[in-house]
């Protein structure tokens, strides 16, 4: 299934100026569902209502954002936003809490032992050489 996003010069009667089609991930069809008008008339306080009332972890609204900028490139780009409006003004990312845990020899040992021959190596690499 395929959602498709039209964008009106006009009011929302008018015949579509221009249509974007993207894949259904969930996130986005939420977005879809709460803005049914003009992009135009999106404002950058009701992206930020909608961005802390969608409930999920920080890395999670980051990446939501990510794909919101991405959206809204397209429209400046095609010109159904103006270059002069940013949707995301004010709307930092958030701060994402992780904690890097360190494997004991021994937990290293069985992830080792217990891995497939594909993976091992990849599985070796970065519990000896940590995240890149």
């Amino acid at each position: 299934m395929v959602r498709t996003l039209a964008f009106h010069a006009g009011d929302t009667g008018s015949s579509p100026v221009g249509v974007a089609t993207f894949p259904p991930p969930s996130s986005f069809c939420r977005f879809t569902r709460a803005f049914q008008c003009e992009i135009g008339s999106i404002t950058p306080a009701l992206v930020q209502r909608f961005l802390n009332n969608l409930n999920l972890s920080a890395r999670s609204v980051n990446n939501f954002r990510k794909t919101l900028k991405t959206l809204f490139e397209f429209a400046r780009a095609r010109r159904y936003l103006s270059k002069e409006i940013d949707l995301l003004e004010g709307i930092s990312r958030q701060r994402e809490h992780s904690t890097i845990e360190i494997y004991t020899p021994q937990e290293m040992a069985a992830l080792l032992s217990a891995a497939a021959k594909t993976p091992l190596f990849s599985i070796a690499l970065r519990g000896f050489a940590g995240p890149f």
